[in-house]
């Protein structure tokens, strides 16, 4: 049963979490007998009952074996195997094309996500700062192609855009990147290209009268205006101008007043003529996350209303639902695998959120969980590998990541990296 938090009480501590290994022990015994029980009715054979029994002791292991600093340890890896990963850029936007392009925005996040990760990394730590933009601007580069074909820019060449071409995701998220990337003491050889995405986002934003942009042309998720709203504010904080916050105002206005569920209070994910959807985990912890550098005050807001709606606090594991009680659908590869509830996605990027809010209670729980990553990967694709299939974009167990897969190894990277920029509009005021 999940734990719903009240409001009026706010969040429960995690505290001492000796007791989850003990948890995980009863778990793991009552999930072997009930996979011995299905493979005796399905006829699987003795050896494929031995692996998965196998697959989950190892989970114990690595839930008990848990270090001081969980998110601090899985970065140093993540950066470690990113390092690797680029030390040959050619070969890694070759490993990118074949092992991502099942998941959504498989070509550009592995190239966003590590250059945000590195490029906040840089400002923690002037020593190493040069590598780490050196390692950023590799990634960037690679992303600034791959946007320029999304969109179909003039020439391949991003500083000659129109218009945003109805492709806020592209657009935005490369502009927020580059944001990042200047924020952190990066140079100006990205400058043409990121002022022009700036214009053409602020223009296309104060065109729609707060309304939300087109995810691509063809559909709108309404948290593609939020990377949006976040890559004009960093670029305008870097600057110290104020150029887009009647257009960021406008549109956090517009959500609030059309974009938000009824029965939840939470922001809708779809919001189209004759079409509605309801709150999404996976967005709304990303979204919780990019507010959260654009007006502190209402990510805040979000987030704790976020927390009394969708975490889950189980005797096993704690995150986020991917939707809402009362809905259940199959998880997809936007959501993840949903175990017990629980969306991957979700959760994963709830550590983005709690990090960015500073829920240091939320953001220790998630992080706790972080060393039995790769191993309850490897027991989703074994338990049920079509619903892998469905969920993980086809990706397999591969020992090369920390996380069993490299789209989860970029998405991971940013969540653990991920803070609060000091960036948002009431953080200036």
């Amino acid at each position: 049963m999940c734990r719903r938090f009240d409001s009026a009480w706010g969040h429960q501590k995690p505290g001492n979490q000796q007791w989850l290994p003990g948890f995980f022990f009863f778990w793991a015994t009552a999930r072997v007998c009930r996979i011995i029980r299905h493979g005796a009715d399905s006829g699987r054979g003795a050896w494929s009952i031995m692996r998965l029994a196998a697959l989950l002791m190892i989970a114990l292991v690595a839930a008990a074996a848990e270090p001081v600093d969980p998110a601090a340890e899985v970065a140093r890896r993540l950066e470690t195997t990113f390092d690797r990963l680029l030390a040959d850029p050619e070969a890694y936007q070759a490993t990118v094309l074949q092992k991502c392009r099942g998941f959504p925005e498989g070509g550009l996040f592995p190239f966003t996500f590590p250059a945000i990760a590195y490029a906040v990394l840089a400002q923690g730590d002037r020593q190493r700062a040069p590598q780490r933009l050196a390692s950023a601007a590799l990634c960037l580069d690679r992303a600034m192609g791959v946007v320029a074909r999304k969109v179909e820019a003039p020439g391949g060449d991003l500083a000659r855009l129109a218009d945003y071409r109805q492709h806020a995701t592209y657009i935005g998220q490369l502009a927020l990147a580059l944001g990042v990337w200047r924020l952190a003491g990066g140079d100006d050889r990205y400058e043409a290209v990121h002022a022009r995405l700036h214009s053409v986002l602020l223009d296309a934003l104060v065109a729609a009268r707060g309304d939300q942009l087109r995810s691509f042309p063809t559909y709108a998720w309404t948290f593609d205006t939020i990377p949006c709203l976040a890559a004009l504010r960093l670029r305008d904080r870097v600057r110290g101008e104020s150029t887009a916050d009647a257009a960021i105002r406008e549109h956090l206005a517009w959500v609030a007043s059309e974009g938000v569920d009824a029965a939840t209070e939470l922001p809708a994910s779809i919001v189209e003529p004759g079409k509605r959807a309801p709150p999404r985990g996976c967005d709304l912890s990303l979204r919780v996350a990019m507010l959260a550098q654009v007006d502190h005050g209402a990510a805040r807001a979000l987030w704790q209303r976020y927390v009394v709606v969708h975490w889950c606090e189980r005797a096993t594991m704690a995150g986020f639902r991917e939707y809402p009680p009362g809905v259940n659908r199959p998880g997809d590869p936007d959501s993840g695998p949903i175990l017990q509830g629980i969306g991957m996605s979700a959760t994963g990027l709830g550590i983005a959120a709690a990090r960015a809010i500073e829920d240091r209670a939320i953001a220790t729980r998630l992080t706790g969980q972080l060393p039995a990553i790769a191993t309850l990967h490897k027991l989703l694709v074994a338990a049920d590998p079509g619903a892998a299939r469905r969920t993980l974009g086809g990706a397999g167990n591969d020992p090369d990541y920390v996380t069993g897969f490299l789209f989860g190894d970029a998405c991971m990277f940013f969540c653990v990296t991920w803070r609060d920029l000091g960036t948002a509009l009431d953080a200036s005021e």
